[in-house]
């Protein structure tokens, strides 16, 4: 028996897209025999990969990626990764993307959005976490949602990115879904000559307050923003007023925010509180991790800040605190809660996370050809207590709700 293993069980319930293997790499440890990652996941299949320590006191850490492909080509990728060292923390992350994910480890290349890989856009299909399982049996104990801690990324498969910090578990299990995320579209005929191309989505990043404002609606889900101006223009916010008729009773609320850091950080987000109080072993930690996250966003509310730069800022700091845990563990603990924080910051103010678990992202719509903007739709998400959509629901100013 190995000293840790990591298991990952992707289930591939697609009607209509299959997942084909297009990178895989141990950056620690080997692959158990007859666990190498499949090639193939056909809609309606399981597909397994697990890998194992190779020596005494060592660990394993790797990551695969899958092109998900339909009948008219590739229509995105998925990306799983996994880190089960013999000391410090079990970790793991999953995500995806139009065309790559930057690795999590054995890798220097670009991680701020340079030309290696997209922006995030709107995704026909979704990953969603099904369980984590303690021990090869892949029974009984399953992680409470307690144990995980989210942080959003955008609408592409939900909130699809979900990073897991457990403490040490020797032999874990984790299964993943692949979904359609809308109706499977009808296989089309080759493309005749001068067919418009479909629009593209990306995050508005640099969105202004202004642009948030409007009724936004679609079916039973509305928000309604306006602008608050404040006595400077740095003290503007807007006000929000949420319906969402898809639960009953229906969820309804008003709150002021400010998309992205500056949010986070003059809200005291219940975001940034659940990081914390997942991640820190300790009182001393705690104490250590708030004041780093707050000095981050601090910084990123002043200067623009990508989620690399944010992350390694928040390690600097918190990882010079020191506390009664281990320091193996807390290194890592620092580390896992610098990702998140980085990830949460790169949307910029495209992004506003407020109170019942509702997320906002503030999308634009680009003609594909010109690279001209010819509208704006406003993504809406709720969330259970694991980080898993509820609802996500695209909205816009065509017409009222009625």
């Amino acid at each position: 028996m190995p000293e840790r293993s990591f298991r990952i069980l992707i289930r591939n319930d697609s009607s209509y897209l299959s997942l084909n293997q297009s990178f895989n790499h141990l950056c620690g440890g080997v692959y158990t025999s007859g666990w190498l990652p499949p090639v193939t996941i056909a809609p309606g299949s399981v597909g397994g990969v697990q890998a194992e320590s190779d020596g005494f006191a060592t660990g394993t850490e790797g990551y695969v990626k899958y092109d998900v492909n339909g009948p008219d080509g590739k229509h995105g990728m998925i990306y799983a990764y996994w880190d089960n060292p013999f000391l410090g923390v079990t970790q793991f992350r999953y995500a995806t993307d139009a065309v790559d994910v930057p690795p999590d480890c054995d890798y220097s290349g670009p991680s701020n959005g340079g030309s290696m890989f997209s922006t995030k856009v709107s995704l026909d299909f979704t990953i969603n976490f099904m369980s984590y399982a303690h021990g090869l049996d892949a029974g009984g104990d399953i992680t409470q949602p307690g144990d995980l801690v989210v942080y959003g990324t955008g609408p592409d498969g939900g909130l699809g990115e979900l990073l897991g910090v457990l403490g040490i578990d020797e032999n874990p299990v984790l299964e993943l879904e692949l979904v359609d995320a809308v109706q499977a579209p009808p296989v089309s005929p080759p493309e005749l000559f001068g067919q418009s191309e479909p629009p593209t989505h990306s995050v508005l990043a640099d969105a202004t307050l202004e642009d948030w404002t409007g009724s936004w609606h679609n079916g039973t889900v509305r928000v309604d923003i306006e602008l608050e101006p404040g006595q400077l223009p740095e003290e503007d916010e807007v006000s929000g007023t949420v319906y969402d008729g898809t639960v009953d009773p229906p969820l309804q609320f008003s709150e002021t925010f400010v998309p992205g850091p500056v949010g986070l950080l003059t809200a005291q987000e219940e975001t940034i509180a659940s990081l914390v109080a997942g991640q820190a072993q300790d009182q001393e930690q705690r104490f250590a991790f708030s004041h780093a996250a707050k000095a981050v966003l601090e910084l990123a509310a002043k200067t623009p800040l990508n989620g690399a730069s944010a992350a390694g800022h928040f390690e600097a700091l918190a990882g010079k605190a020191t506390t009664p845990t281990p320091q193996a563990v807390s290194l890592a603990k620092a580390r896992s809660a610098g990702r998140a924080i980085g990830v949460l910051l790169q949307n910029g103010g495209g992004a506003a996370y407020l109170s019942h678990s509702v997320a906002l992202f503030l999308f634009g719509v680009f003609d594909s050809k010109s690279g001209d903007k010819v509208g704006t739709e406003l993504h809406y998400e709720r969330l259970d207590r694991i980080g898993k959509p509820i609802v996500t629901v695209v909205l816009t100013t065509a017409a009222p709700l009625r």
